[in-house]
């Protein structure tokens, strides 16, 4: 079939009117875009231009915002150094601010030198705590009306207490060093890797940290067989039981980390020698972060004036402040105006870190009889609440037999004591002492056990003492060559320590002299606040006392680890009777002493020791107001760990104790501005052997100004041709629960970090001005 061909002319016409109508619609789509382009820039012209005054109206506002800084904070202090958030209050109610009362309001106009404006408005907040709170509103205005608001919250108030950063925290360090592990939470989950890599703890000594050894290691140092998976902070002083410095032995001693220098993360469970990184002179730790051993860690005022305020290895505290806020000059001491104060601010949900709370369940008596307490008493309340501080409750919490449940914060203006399992999320906060008289730990029902692996599945609870906390068999006496029976653990009247308060202590023949080991440590941790205030008279010390109305002793010999005889000549006692002072045996003491300190002996007249004690907090270990005996406190601990419930306060039949041997186990936050006593006995001769085998198992944290707690081991004699513990040897060797596999360790804790953010301690003396970020609005 032919095919048809067009004609070319035919062809080329209808191209090009194919191509005049292509030109024409690109030339459309060209006119078009470059409109858009020409309006668009002509408004991006418009928003560049606006955008400049926007920005020109916010630094404008800013600088309002700054001179409000000026005129709350700086000019209230006119150039003095703050004090306290106390002393900011009385500056400011003083002045003659418009803002010094709440609702109170301040506004004041400034023209800028570019030809802009701010207006500032101060108001104060009505405030039911300490706090001062400001609304500042700061409006920049330009010359063509183009404004910008922004508005900021301003609160003056205490630093917050970093000491919960720490698994173990405290001034003095003594005895608590003895077969010690201390390791992160997550530890419990398997040990550490580079595959399983798990952070690092951080253990800080304030003032002292003594090395103890034991009678038959006197030679040796490396008793002391502690592992750190972590980093150790001492800012005071380091040494033996002689005084002798031990930072230059390191390699000597079985004090030992898992921390790689210069790394954050622990990743084996490889020991190695602690590397002293020396603070003396501040600028030589400028950046040097992740050491596992540092030296005269600096304090607040080193780090400021030497680092810019910036911290070495993160913040280390300078003291222990109390769990309620202090108003006015600090004393140390919670008054019937601070208590009040938390306690409304609490029940009122006006405090967002301790709201309203109440303990339930488990089985809670409130103000026991006192006649019963030598067994734990049945219950007399289903729940306890806040109580102000003309309420006085002693409260004793058995949680045994029922859980007990915690909700918010519960103030409880006396003394607590606990054992049992514990559930739900609340501190209990207590005006008195704590006293832990059996295992506290947490129930994760409706599972049957708790996975401290996953610490978010857990309950979370905080045991803080606004007096002292006691943890165990504080109160046995040491035992002494001659001592015989079998119930010297177990019985509640026999081998209690006399407190040194016996009438007959210079001639007693029941060895009413012989100390606990809670009283020898109380002995040196006076010793040293007495030397505090021989050389600084403004000094308020701190005394702790077996007993109400008790002498309050003194080891006085520097550097040593004390002695377990309240006779010794070198042990002072003395106390303040009807006005008069009598020394240890109750006679009136008239003769100077010589107190020994660090800048060497001074000599104090009866006067000055009269003097001293007048102005001394004195705490006791007993209950306060002696509503529980010392008897009673070692019946319910016996009759909680040692023994049936069948035993009797003087011995009787112990019958076999329903607890499985094992170590002491406390779950949760332990917190104490004074001092936390404890001791975790092992074996003692025939029938004296304790059911914790020497060991004390804590998961959360503990901080205190003073710790007296020792953690024996199970076997003090446990040791091989070289005098070393075997606890080190076992310590790759990992059982259940990570635990380490050997029963040679004494005390393990397992740091939980959430412990960092839980409870939140106002220092008053150490005031600053928060900011909040600021909201923008415009006009």
């Amino acid at each position: 079939m032919a095919k048809t061909v067009p004609h070319p002319q035919t062809s080329r016409k209808r191209n090009g009117g194919f191509a005049a109508v292509t030109a024409l619609g690109f030339l459309l789509i060209v006119v078009i875009l470059v409109g858009i382009a020409a309006v668009s820039a002509v408004g991006n012209r418009k928003n560049a231009k606006y955008s400049v005054r926007i920005s020109q109206a916010q630094y404008a506002a800013e600088s309002g915002l700054e001179e409000a800084v000026y005129q709350v904070w700086h000019k209230i202090w006119s150039g003095v150094t703050p004090t306290s958030s106390a002393d900011y209050r009385l500056k400011l109610n003083a002045s003659s601010e418009p803002f010094k009362t709440p609702g109170g309001n301040f506004t004041v106009n400034r023209t800028l030198s570019g030809g802009g404006q701010y207006n500032i408005s101060i108001t104060r907040r009505p405030m039911a705590n300490n706090d001062v709170v400001f609304d500042i509103v700061s409006t920049g205005t330009l010359q063509d009306g183009t404004t910008r608001v922004l508005s900021q919250v301003f609160k003056v108030a205490g630093t917050l207490f970093n000491g919960f950063d720490y698994a173990l925290l405290t001034n003095n360090v003594n005895c608590i060093f003895c077969h010690t592990t201390i390791q992160d939470m997550s530890a419990l989950g398997g040990a550490a890797a580079p595959t399983n890599p798990q952070d690092r703890v951080k253990v800080a000594s304030l003032e002292t940290m003594q090395i103890r050894p034991d009678p038959e290691e006197a030679a040796q140092h490396d008793h002391v067989d502690t592992v750190i998976a972590g980093t150790l902070y001492l800012r005071g002083k380091f040494q033996d039981k002689s005084g002798n410095d031990l930072t230059s032995q390191m390699n000597t001693l079985s004090l030992q980390t898992t921390q790689t220098v210069d790394q954050g993360a622990i990743t084996s469970r490889t020991m190695q020698n602690l590397t002293p990184q020396n603070c003396q002179t501040v600028t030589n730790c400028k950046d040097k972060a992740y050491k596992n051993f540092y030296v005269n860690y600096p304090d607040k005022a080193n780090v400021d004036a030497a680092l810019g305020g910036k911290w070495p290895d993160g913040v280390l505290p300078d003291k222990f402040p109390l769990p309620i806020p202090e108003k006015g000059t600090p004393n140390n001491t919670i008054d019937q105006l601070e208590w009040d104060e938390v306690v409304d601010n609490s029940n009122n949900n006006m405090d967002e870190e301790n709201p309203k709370g109440k303990i339930m369940g488990g089985k809670i008596t409130i103000n026991p009889s006192a006649a019963g307490l030598y067994d734990w008493p049945a219950g007399n309340a289903t729940e306890v609440t806040s109580t102000k501080w003309s309420t006085k409750q002693n409260v004793v919490l058995d949680g045994t037999s029922s859980t007990l449940k915690l909700e918010g914060t519960t103030y409880i203006n006396g003394d607590v004591v606990i054992r049992g399992k514990i559930a739900g999320t609340g501190k209990i906060i207590a005006s008195g002492n704590v006293y832990v008289m059996g295992d506290v730990t947490y129930d994760c029902a409706p599972a049957a056990t708790c996975d401290y692996t996953k610490p978010e599945t857990l309950p979370q609870v905080g045991l803080i003492a606004g007096g002292n906390m006691m943890i165990g068999d504080f109160l046995t006496r040491r035992m002494q060559s001659g001592d015989t029976g079998s119930n010297s653990l177990k019985a509640a009247d026999q081998y209690v320590d006399s407190g040194g308060n016996d009438p007959a202590l210079s001639s007693c023949t029941n060895k009413c002299n012989i100390m606990s080991f809670s009283a020898r440590e109380a002995t040196i941790f006076n010793r040293a606040e007495l030397e505090k205030a021989v050389l600084n008279p403004s000094y308020t010390p701190r005394f702790y006392t077996y007993e109400k109305d008790a002498p309050v002793f003194f080891y006085n010999v520097l550097n040593s680890e004390g002695t377990d005889d309240y006779r010794s000549s070198s042990v002072i006692g003395f106390e303040v009777v009807g006005g008069v002072l009598k020394d240890k045996y109750g006679n009136n003491f008239t003769a100077t002493t010589g107190v020994k300190t660090s800048a060497g002996t001074k000599n104090v007249t009866a006067a000055g020791l009269k003097a001293i004690w007048d102005k001394a907090n004195k705490l006791t270990m007993s209950g306060t107001n002696a509503w529980i005996s010392k008897q009673q406190l070692k019946s319910l601990w016996v009759k909680s760990v040692e023994c049936a419930s069948t035993v009797d306060k003087n011995g009787g039949s112990c019958g076999t104790a329903t607890r499985n041997k094992g170590p002491l186990r406390t779950d949760g936050l332990l917190y104490s501005s004074n001092a936390i006593f404890s001791i975790a006995r092992g074996k003692h001769g025939t029938g004296q052997d304790s059911r914790l085998q020497g060991r004390w198992d804590l998961r959360g944290s503990m901080a205190a100004a003073d710790t007296g707690v020792l953690v024996t081991g199970s076997n003090p004699s446990a040791v091989d041709s070289n005098s070393r513990n075997k606890l080190t040897e076992g310590w790759n060797t990992i059982g259940t629960e990570g635990v380490d596999n050997t029963t040679e360790r004494g005390l393990s804790i397992y740091y939980d970090a959430r412990m960092k953010s839980f409870m939140k301690i106002k220092q008053d003396d150490l005031p600053i001005l928060q900011r909040s970020e600021w909201k923008v609005g415009t006009k």
